[in-house]
């Protein structure tokens, strides 16, 4: 991932600076995946949840 995860942060708040934007006291920034990878046959439907974040859905079709 860019060699370090603190250029992946620094590459982050480089793009947010170029719209005129910077991060702020409180924001969180993930620097990697929070779950683990998941094997997903064709055909189905997976959906994943993260309590306070929110939920994603994801059906693979071929």
């Amino acid at each position: 991932m860019m060699g370090h995860c603190v250029n992946s942060l620094a590459w982050v708040t480089n793009k947010l600076a170029e719209h005129g934007k910077q991060l702020r006291k409180g924001m969180i920034v993930s620097t990697g995946s929070m779950v683990t990878g998941q094997f997903v046959p064709v055909g189905t439907t997976a959906v994943g949840r993260i309590e306070g974040l929110g939920e994603v859905t994801l059906k693979y079709e071929f």
